[in-house]
């Protein structure tokens, strides 16, 4: 087959074929394996729905990924545990609450309802619950060294298409604490401020391995004849990783469908009906989930095809700093690019004025990048906008009378870097304030502006060498005081 040809074939089979992409491999399979090697110790529970033919594909594909990843299993042994959804479930708002506290999460929406990451109305806590629910028919605790069977009935078709995913992650977990790296996760997520950059960074490592490792295995039970080269390995990933996750969502509705017809509660069973719920959910919830997947299998694949497997096992020893550097994967090991940490001033006129900081974030390379292709920049566009990342980060603060304004300070690679994130996010202001009204002394390099409506206030935007600062929803008067703060700020640059 045609190289070209073969890899949009291939990406039209994988594109549903990572974890969270829930549909159906390339060639269901329907028979009982002949692997060579005796089943994997399933111990099913009693009463639970699970056909007898599970055990020899999971030993089959063992038998794969053992070979893929050059890794022998530690222990063939796999409890399976029944775990009631609503009890799950349960467990998941308790770790959303503690990234977005119920006390603070309208602060927190409004904040980057103000920025634009996100529409003001967005529950994000209930969204980001539904999106791991979704992912969760089927989860490996990494604390028990157990499978965790969460959806009530599990089509076995869906299970052939996951099985790869969840396998892998037992393997990985065998080989790396995986533990450790979760809780370090979790301290980053609720930080003050947020690390969201690097918390999805690591997820590149954490779930781009066993992405990658399922797509390699899903490529081989297809049966092509034909070996599959680096070339179009690199190929297919690469152009896999540039698809949404919330248009991914979409796509794999029909597939759904099709499960909901095959099990008794049918769309009414939770973790499907959570599936089709992830469809609907904000793309700050979303696509970071699918780049850490998709994107993730592209750095694995290249790290791999650069140092081989002992640099894979390098980026756990030594995790991602930004995103940038799991984006552009040269940065992470070969030209190495540390981020730059920006701390922002105390803004004493803000406190005088009776201000409150709400929240407090660093977005990274690829949250910003998120942030314009929701403001319809396409895919080339939000790039040059975002691309030569150094550092962010991202304050909302709150008004006695309950308005709302963000502060940010980026800083970038090169002027030329800066200047074309000013340049795009100049532009994004034309689309988010469609009232807005430039002030008489804006220069190329000093925007200010009223937003429009009284309410909006008003807007800075200030380009100054490698350095952009934002200020949007603050009286002119106060806000310039502020921006006076925010210019005597020294960044001292990573070398």
């Amino acid at each position: 087959m045609h190289t070209t040809a073969r890899t949009t074939t291939l990406l039209l089979t994988v594109m549903c074929l990572t974890a969270a992409l829930i549909t159906q491999t390339a060639r269901a399979q329907t028979t009982t394996p002949d692997t060579g090697t005796d089943p994997v110790a399933l111990q099913v529970p009693p009463n639970y729905p699970l056909p007898p033919e599970a055990a020899p594909m999971f030993a089959s594909i063992m038998v794969r990924l053992q070979d893929l990843r050059e890794l022998e299993y530690t222990n063939i042994d796999i409890p399976l545990r029944v775990i009631p959804v609503e009890k799950f479930e349960q467990r998941l708002r308790t770790a959303v609450d503690a990234i977005y506290p119920p006390d603070r999460h309208d602060d927190i929406v409004a904040g980057l309802a103000r920025l634009g990451m996100i529409n003001p109305n967005t529950d994000l806590a209930a969204q980001t619950v539904t999106a791991r629910l979704g992912q969760s028919a089927i989860v490996y605790n990494t604390r028990s060294d157990r499978m965790l069977l969460i959806m009530e009935q599990i089509p076995y078709e869906y299970l052939t298409s996951n099985a790869p995913w969840v396998l892998a992650r037992v393997l990985q977990d065998q080989h790396h604490d995986i533990n450790a790296i979760l809780s370090t996760i979790d301290a980053l997520q609720i930080a003050q401020p947020r690390q969201d950059d690097q918390a999805l960074a690591i997820r590149f490592v954490l779930d781009g391995e066993p992405t990658y490792l399922q797509f390699n295995s899903n490529v081989l039970e297809a049966g092509d004849a034909d070996p599959m080269t680096e070339q179009t390995e690199d190929e297919t990933l690469k152009t896999l990783s540039t698809v949404a996750g919330v248009q991914i969502t979409l796509m794999t509705r029909p597939t759904l469908r099709r499960y909901a017809e095959q099990i008794d509660k049918g769309r009414d069973e939770p973790i499907l009906s959570a599936m089709f719920a992830m469809g609907d959910s904000a793309a700050y919830v979303i696509n970071p989930i699918y780049v850490a997947l998709n994107k993730g299998a592209y750095l694995i694949s290249f790290l791999k095809r650069v140092g081989g497997w002992e640099d894979v096992q390098r980026a756990y020893r030594e995790l991602p700093a930004s995103t940038e550097q799991t984006l552009h994967p040269e940065k992470l090991f070969y030209e190495p690019d540390l981020p730059t940490t920006i701390t922002l001033p105390q803004f004493n006129a803000l406190t005088r004025a009776k201000w409150t900081p709400v929240d407090s974030a660093v977005h990274g390379e690829y949250h910003l990048f998120n942030l314009f292709r929701r403001w319809q920049f396409d895919l080339f566009q939000a790039r040059l906008a975002t691309s030569g990342w150094d550092g962010d980060i991202y304050q909302a603060w709150k008004s006695r009378a309950e308005t709302y304004a963000v502060i940010c300070a980026t800083t970038w690679d090169t002027e030329k870097d800066a200047e074309e994130f000013y340049k795009g996010y100049l532009r994004l202001l034309g689309t988010k304030y469609l009232q807005a009204k430039a002030d008489a002394d804006f220069t190329t390099s000093r925007y200010s502006y009223a937003c429009g409506i009284p309410a909006l206030e008003h807007g800075w935007l200030i380009l100054r060498g490698r350095e952009v600062f934002i200020i949007e929803g603050l009286p002119k008067d106060l806000g310039t005081e502020v921006l006076a703060e925010l210019e005597a700020m020294k960044i001292e640059y990573v070398q």
